[in-house]
């Protein structure tokens, strides 16, 4: 629905054809032809994904708050990334000069 075509279309540059009927030329006199289509139709499907994504973005952020931290505060640090031993020991963090680094922009 976003890209408004088909991803076979996007992919091949035309529809799928039956087996049967298909009659292929040696050469392509229309290959440049094709190819402004082609490009054309990704374009359009970059663009319709661009819109998209604004408009789920604007979606999800219109009840999101910005979260305001303080010198001090407990927080819960996301060990999503980091190694299995090392994510027990990051579960609650004391804000104290990071906090202010990060709110200055210098972290």
């Amino acid at each position: 629905e976003s890209v408004r075509s088909k991803p076979f279309y996007l992919n091949y540059g035309y529809h799928p054809r039956l087996a049967e009927l298909l009659d292929l030329p040696q050469k392509v006199p229309r290959a440049h032809e094709f190819m402004k289509g082609m490009k054309q139709a990704v374009e359009q499907a970059r663009q319709c994904l661009a819109r998209a994504q604004k408009r789920m973005k604007s979606y999800q952020d219109n009840n999101r708050r910005e979260a305001l931290y303080l010198p001090g505060d407990m927080v819960l640090l996301s060990t999503q990334n980091m190694r299995e031993l090392l994510a027990r020991y990051l579960a609650e963090h004391n804000l104290g000069a990071e906090a202010d680094e990060a709110a200055d922009g210098e972290a």
